[in-house]
């Protein structure tokens, strides 16, 4: 093996214990979907000017990853690392240390051998080493996360506020529009009706499942204030008489014209709307399932007259939505570049099982099941909620095509599934926000009691992922804007990058500025890293920096779910790609 050490990692401590080479193997722990870690010291035995080290494993590794060298893949079971530029030269007597990181196709970690091509042998019969299974993750701060992501929803706030404002960096704003309230989508000031009413399902949703959770975060009322926020705009867009449903307000292309804060806006802001002549089965879906939701949390809260008015604002929505079918950006096309809908099948699924649940009115379960197909979803997000449906339709019926689509879809994003990883093992579906959604899917799956160990397990490290298990910025970087210590400085966002009323003015000077943005936008998740874990913190970019009502919604229903099995006891133990020891 030419002088080559293997060091492995012990569970949670990360102590290094030194492993000689020589047909040496080491038995450890591994991890439940196969990850992998280790260390590889190399003893220099000769000058050397650039080396090339492989990996041989005993089973297929679908990924790897290392900081100190280039790494590519020669098969299924091989792997070598190039020296880069920084490491190349190498005197006799020195020592080269590799960190490396996996996963494998199986649920056992592998063993794996390692010989540098330029000194020693390349037989790999003989020494072989167990690379130890990934170190346990410390628990997180979620109730700091569950609390932080509320007061984003309170940053993003439209209208007139209230005197209680949480946000001191936030005012009055677009009081003229035609339907005032609601929140803004995410850096910029438009109001989109199909992500606000998703957003505000995903997030009533999380209250009324976990809602033990915000109790346990002590953020109950606070959580109470947040959702009703929307709610109160959900409903003041739908005239039930003239059947006009407000579906955006503001204009794309004069909104992401102006860089500056909401309260200072005085661009014209045309209101968009669908009706019987201009359908938009999928957005009045979406705010029937909303206001059919809010209907139930606060009925149980005992606001019997809110729940009233939503629920009858629910239910003519819902008959408007099935009688009129159609796109509504068909009409609406200037939402086309942002938030163009595919499907309405899903929207009415949803709606029609919250209905069935605030009313037991058979007839909703019959149109659920009529607007659902058994097939699998591959994403869950403001566009796709039929996996959403099928949890809602196992829990109901009990019936094991829906509990097969639903593993179905999780098979899907779990390791081996067709979801690429990242190095430090964030489920990456797309460039953004692309696993929060799925991780509430699993806990709600769970929830259900389908596979619960395993899919509570996945949803806590994707979780975990965000509040800091990677390897951003030497690791235990939080995607959430303000916790922890280590967070992004620089989101795409307006308001926050605006200096305080009534200071002078904010325009495009502070986008390219290259101070952090003056206002922390509290609570925010961004965009996220690329798929090789890599991340800038760049004002400008509104993919991996960018923020959305879409990407807290998931996420803060699944750390609810977490707060909720943490003060119960029951939360469980995992393990991570790029631990975070706290």
């Amino acid at each position: 093996m030419g002088g080559v050490v293997v060091v492995v990692a012990c569970l949670v401590m990360l102590s290094l214990v030194v492993v000689p080479s020589d047909g040496v193997v080491i038995t450890t722990d591994t991890h439940w979907a196969g990850g992998f870690q280790g260390t590889v010291l190399f003893n220099v035995t000769q000058n050397l000017d650039g080396w090339t080290m492989h990996f041989v494993f005993d089973q297929p590794v679908y990924t790897f990853f290392t900081w100190q060298g280039l790494p590519e893949n020669v098969s299924e079971h091989e792997v070598i690392v190039n020296s880069t530029q920084h490491n190349a030269l190498q005197e006799r007597g020195a020592t080269v240390k590799i960190n490396f990181i996996g996963h494998a196709n199986g649920t056992a970690t592998p063993d794996v051998c390692v010989f540098i091509e330029e000194i020693g042998n390349d037989d790999c019969n003989d020494s072989v080493i167990d690379v130890q299974g990934l170190p346990s993750s410390a628990s997180k701060d979620y109730a700091d996360a569950l609390r932080k992501s509320i007061l984003f929803y309170t940053a993003q706030r439209s209208g007139q506020l209230p005197a209680d404002n949480q946000v001191h960096w936030r005012w009055d704003s677009a009081l003229e529009d035609c339907v005032t309230g609601g929140w803004y989508d995410g850096g910029d000031h438009v109001k989109f009706s199909l992500p606000m009413a998703s957003a505000t399902t995903l997030l009533l949703w999380g209250l009324t499942k976990f809602k033990a959770g915000y109790v346990a975060a002590g953020q109950l009322d606070q959580m109470y204030d947040s959702v009703s926020w929307p709610l109160d705009y959900l409903q003041r867009t739908w005239d039930a008489y003239t059947q006009q449903l407000v579906v955006q307000v503001g204009e794309v292309t004069s909104d992401h014209a102006y860089w500056g804060r909401p309260e200072d806006m005085t661009m014209y802001r045309p209101c968009f709307k669908v009706g019987p002549d201009a359908p938009g089965s999928d957005v009045a879906g979406q705010a029937a399932a909303a206001l059919a939701l809010g209907a139930i949390v606060f009925h149980e809260k005992g606001d019997t007259g809110d729940a009233s008015k939503m629920l009858q604002a629910a239910e003519t929505l819902y008959t408007f939505a099935s009688t009129y079918l159609g796109l509504y950006t068909d009409t609406v096309t200037d939402a086309s570049n942002y938030y163009r809908s595919t499907g309405y099948k899903d929207d009415l699924c949803v709606a029609a099982m919250w209905l069935y649940k605030a009313t037991q009115r058979p007839h909703y379960l019959t149109d659920a099941v009529s607007n659902l197909d058994n097939t699998f979803a591959w994403a869950v997000d403001w566009n796709d909620n039929k996996v959403l449906c099928q949890v809602m339709l196992y829990e109901e019926t009990g019936e094991d095509r829906y509990r097969a689509a639903v593993e179905g879809f999780l098979t899907g994003w779990l390791p081996g599934g067709h979801v690429t990883y990242t190095p430090c093992g964030l489920a990456w579906f797309q460039e953004h926000g692309s696993n929060t959604n799925a991780a509430f899917v699993a806990l709600l799956a769970a929830e259900a009691g389908i596979r619960n160990d395993t899919y509570r397990q996945w949803a806590i490290t994707q979780i975990n992922y965000i509040l800091g298990d990677n390897s951003v910025n030497g690791g235990c970087f939080s995607f959430q804007i303000g916790h922890g210590h280590s967070y992004p400085r620089f989101p795409h966002h307006r308001a926050s990058s605006c200096p305080d009323l009534p200071q002078i003015p904010c325009d495009v000077t502070n986008l390219n500025s290259s101070d952090p943005n003056p206002n922390i936008l509290v609570g925010a998740v961004v965009g996220g890293p690329a798929v090789d874990d890599s991340y800038s913190d760049v004002r400008d970019d509104n993919v991996h920096n960018g923020v959305a009502l879409v990407f807290n919604a998931g996420f803060q229903s699944a750390v609810a779910g977490i707060v909720q099995l943490q003060a119960a006891g029951n939360l469980p133990t995992v393990n991570s790609s790029c631990p975070c020891p706290t």
